[in-house]
């Protein structure tokens, strides 16, 4: 599993997947500031569907991360 960089804004490292939206919606967000990536959708027919949902928030956030960092 991919791991949560760093807040690019408050730099706490703790980032939570959190339920948004609607109950198939979730995020990654910080757990110090609360600033939040984009949403992405819970797939129901996909193996594990709560664990791959989880992943693609985070490799969102982390895109995110970089984009405020680098720019890229």
């Amino acid at each position: 599993m991919t791991s949560p960089l760093p807040c690019p804004f408050c730099g706490h490292v703790g980032v939570t997947v959190r339920q948004t939206l609607a109950h198939n919606w979730r995020a990654a967000a910080c757990d110090g500031c609360g600033v939040q990536a984009s949403n992405v959708m819970r797939i129901y027919n996909e193996d594990d569907p709560d664990a791959k949902c989880e992943e693609r928030a985070i490799r969102e956030w982390n895109a995110c991360v970089t984009y405020m960092e680098t720019g890229e």
